[in-house]
C-alpha cells in the first residue's frame, strides 16, 4: 500500500503483491521486514511451504514498491518472523523466532552481520548467530516474534513480543503481547 496523502488515516493505493520467489514463481513469504542498508532497501522474510529452504530469505528492492530479483537465503538459516534492526553505528542484526510456536521452547535468536557493505550480505563468513537470546522463564512462556520501536518520547528502544498465555498447557496457540 502507498499513502495518497500525508494523513496516515487517509486513502491508500494498492501497489500489488511483492515478488518473493524464484525463477518467476511466487513462493510463500512469512512476516516480511524491510530495512535500509548501505543505501538500498532489503526485504527479509521467513519461508513457508513444503520443500522450501530454511529461511530467512532476503532480496534487494528495485523501488520501495517493487521487487523483480529472485530471493536469496541468508547464509545462516533457521527461524521465522525475522526482524531487521540497525544500531546507531549502522550495524545490522536480524532477529528470528525458533522452536515450536505452540511450545515453551519457542524463543528468539539473532543473526549478526559483520560485513561492511551490501555486497557482503550473502557471504556466510560475514554472519554469526547468537542462539536463544530471549527464552522462557518461570513467568514468560515461549517469547518470540519481536519487533523494535522507539518510546513515544524517542529516548528509549523497546522490544514488543508475544508469548504463550498458559504456560501449564503443553501445546497451545494462545498468545499475548
Amino acid at each position: 500500500l502507498r499513502s495518497k496523502t500525508d494523513d496516515p488515516t487517509g486513502e491508500y493505493e494498492d501497489m500489488g503483491p511483492l515478488y518473493c520467489g524464484e525463477n518467476g514463481e511466487i513462493l510463500g513469504a512469512n512476516d516480511i521486514t524491510v530495512v535500509e542498508y548501505d543505501g538500498s532497501l532489503f526485504g527479509i522474510w521467513g519461508t513457508l511451504g513444503p520443500n522450501q529452504p530454511l529461511g530467512p530469505a532476503i532480496v534487494e528492492f528495485d523501488t520501495p514498491c517493487s521487487i523483480t530479483k529472485d530471493r536469496d537465503m541468508l547464509p545462516i538459516g533457521g527461524g521465522e518472523g525475522p526482524r531487521a534492526l540497525k544500531n546507531d553505528k549502522g550495524e545490522l542484526f536480524v532477529t528470528m523466532s525458533e522452536g515450536g510456536y505452540s511450545t515453551d521452547g519457542y524463543r528468539l535468536s539473532v543473526l549478526c552481520f559483520t560485513g561492511q557493505d551490501k555486497s557482503q550480505l550473502l557471504d556466510a563468513e560475514k554472519w554469526y548467530a547468537k542462539r536463544d537470546v530471549f527464552t522462557s522463564t518461570t513467568n514468560v512462556s515461549g517469547p518470540a516474534r519481536a519487533c523494535f520501536v522507539k518510546s513515544a518520547d524517542g529516548t528509549q528502544d523497546w522490544m514488543v513480543y508475544h508469548s504463550r498465555v498458559y504456560k501449564e498447557v503443553d501445546d497451545n496457540w494462545w498468545r499475548q503481547i
